[in-house]
């Protein structure tokens, strides 16, 4: 019984943290995809400066939540996901919508 419930306790920690990881490096990952639309262009300023201003904010809100109470509940999760699908669907228009109105 005991090793059971460690075994189910172990396991949901590590489903966590690769939770945790997968949404970083999902994180990361986009934040790369703007900078490269920025230097190269794709991004004007201020599509560019919104997309960042709103990643730092879904950055310091994943901080935020998993600070409190030692780390994400499935809502905040479910959450914070939603906010990145969000962000990198708005990265891919905004990189594709052929604006180069300000060069």
């Amino acid at each position: 019984m005991r090793t059971l419930l460690a075994a189910v306790l172990f396991s949901s920690v590590l489903m966590n943290t690769a939770s945790a990881q997968s949404f970083r490096q999902e994180q990361y990952e986009n934040q790369q995809r703007i900078l490269r639309g920025a230097e190269t262009c794709r991004l004007t300023p201020r599509e560019a400066a919104r997309l960042q201003r709103e990643h730092q904010q879904l950055n310091r809100q994943y901080w935020r939540d998993a600070r409190d109470g030692g780390g994400l509940s499935s809502s905040e999760r479910r959450d914070l996901e939603r906010r990145q699908y969000q962000l990198e669907r708005q990265t891919y228009r905004d990189l594709h919508d052929r604006d180069r109105s300000w060069r």
